[in-house]
């Protein structure tokens, strides 16, 4: 009987030691926002050689992503994230402003990996990320895969003992070639903010 108490306590007791900043396997869901003025190309566009096109406003992103610990408050990160944006022609072929959209996305898909780091507070958990990968960029049958590196810092606050809501704000960095549908060669730079949930094992 006694070996019997000593089994079912040693589970419970591990788990009343677990804080809700601890790293865990976890998977999570997140609703971001992409806006950039990004090159591109300006005869895919349908604007000629000379034209003028770059991607405009401000488009949605979804993302998922899951993360396995490997020591103290650090754990391995993977993201699959999604999104579109508008296409703005500038310029025609020409020389004429026509400010006018060209009625088809630029879809933007990225696959990365990396590190994230917890650090407990009072009444939230703070971390902060670091990941790299590989960012497609597609428009109109046309694809370019480019690398690219992401840095995130965000907040997250404990709704239940596995559940967990989160803001975060991530800088992405790509390097692209000067090929279809981008142009010209060069780093893009996106500030993306997102909200999201995690679910803890």
């Amino acid at each position: 009987m006694a070996a019997t108490a000593l089994v079912l306590c040693i589970p419970l007791d591990t788990y009343a030691q677990r804080t809700p900043c601890e790293p865990r396997v976890l998977l999570g869901a997140a609703a971001g926002f992409l806006r950039g003025d990004i090159p591109v190309d300006p005869e895919l566009a349908g604007g000629g050689r000379f034209g003028l096109a770059k991607i405009t406003g401000v488009s949605p992103e979804g993302s998922i992503h899951a993360s396995l610990p490997f020591a103290s408050n650090w754990s391995v990160m993977t993201e699959f994230a999604i999104g579109s944006m508008d296409v703005l022609l500038d310029r025609d072929a020409t020389g004429t402003y026509v400010q006018r959209k060209t009625g088809d996305d630029l879809t933007l898909r990225r696959l990365n990996v990396g590190v994230v780091r917890y650090d407990s507070g009072q009444l939230a958990c703070i971390y902060w990320s670091a990941r790299f990968g590989i960012y497609r960029f597609a428009y109109r049958d046309v694809a370019l895969n480019a690398p690219g590196g992401a840095g995130a810092i965000g907040v997250e606050v404990p709704v239940s003992e596995s559940g967990s809501v989160f803001v975060e704000t991530e800088l992405y960095l790509v390097v692209t070639n000067a090929r279809p549908p981008l142009t010209p060669a060069g780093v893009i730079a996106n500030l993306r903010p997102a909200v999201g949930f995690r679910y803890r094992f």
